[in-house]
């Protein structure tokens, strides 16, 4: 009698180079259901008070002509839309985040970013949204580019003919963004034309992409900003065992210090970064030491654990060309 076996895992799978530029991170977003429309994307992922002070907000003077400049614009107009974002943002700031670093949006559609992992071309985001403390330093080179680990968002920017196109950019950037910031566990994206905007948000599991939101409501652009400063409440924005390190130099290729209960890892170099959308597995070598700190998101219900496998491969004596597994832990 034959005897058929049904294997309970998935089998291995050759793996796939990363993407190495703007058009190639486009192809998997359009290859995905990612840009559906979300009906619910503000009540899930934005966040806002239910209060006088952000109705009047949503009402202030120079805020509304400066939307209403923006809607009849006949071309991109970068400074203007920089201009609409930053009064929001200071009006945000001033009434509930004082005391917090300012967000300030950039026109950066002329200069790529730098410092992105897997040698990828990412082309030049139309603006970006970093804290003023950043955008001080560059004011003071004309030249500089902005590193990806400083970004805490980003825009595009497209015309009223072109406009459908912007999601398909706008999750290439954003994904670019979520890879180059390990401290942060999601992060937001909008497309904008006079028209209309959307807004996106990406993490390890996945992409979502919001209705498109016309100017006669300002609302869901307001909670945005309002959502970049006070986080929606139910999920954690960032990582708190993984920060920044200094090093001195600001506008400087990234180190990270990672925090494993008492211990702290100093100056982290992440050497290769995955797909966000599956895991978004990063490496990182300590400093000059032997030790290697790999990060993944996966699945709460999944069966495997890849540190039981690597004590397997270990079990005889050390196996050539494999790491040895110090620790395995969740965060």
């Amino acid at each position: 009698m034959a005897h058929c076996i049904i294997s309970q895992t998935t089998p291995v799978k050759k793996m796939k180079p990363p993407a190495i530029n703007r058009q190639q991170m486009s192809n998997i977003v359009d290859h995905t259901s990612y840009l559906t429309p979300s009906a619910t994307f503000s009540s899930l992922w934005l966040h806002k008070p239910t209060t006088r002070a952000f109705d009047a907000i949503l009402k202030n003077k120079k805020l509304i002509k400066l939307v209403e400049q923006f809607c009849t614009t006949r071309q991109t107009d970068y400074g203007l839309l920089a201009q609409l974002l930053n009064h929001m943002s200071s009006l945000i700031c001033n009434k509930y985040a004082r005391g917090k670093d300012l967000v300030v949006f950039w026109d950066n559609h002329s200069r790529s970013l730098k410092y992105h992992l897997n040698d990828t071309e990412t082309g030049a985001p139309n603006l970006v949204g970093l804290l003023e403390s950043i955008s001080c330093l560059l004011d003071e080179d004309d030249v500089a580019r902005i590193p990806w680990h400083h970004i805490l968002t980003t825009i595009e920017e497209k015309g009223k003919a072109d406009r459908k196109e912007g999601p398909h950019r706008s999750g290439a950037y954003l994904v670019f963004t979520n890879q180059s910031r390990p401290d942060l566990v999601g992060m937001y994206r909008v497309s904008i034309s006079p028209i209309s905007y959307i807004i996106q948000y990406s993490c390890t599991a996945g992409l979502d992409t919001s209705e498109a939101f016309t100017w006669a409501n300002i609302s869901s652009l307001v909670s945005y900003v309002y959502t970049l400063y006070i986080p929606h409440q139910g999920f954690t924005s960032q990582d708190p065992s993984v920060t920044l390190a200094e090093n001195g130099d600001t506008i400087a290729p990234p180190a990270w210090n990672i925090r494993n209960g008492d211990k702290v890892y100093e100056n982290c170099v992440v050497k290769v970064v995955g797909d966000p959308w599956h895991r978004m597995t990063w490496v990182a070598k300590v400093s000059d030491s032997p030790i290697t700190i790999k990060d993944s998101y996966c699945d709460v219900h999944s069966s495997f654990r890849e540190g039981k496998l690597y004590n397997i491969l270990h079990k005889e004596g050390p196996a050539s060309g494999f790491l040895q597994v110090k620790k395995e832990l969740q965060v």
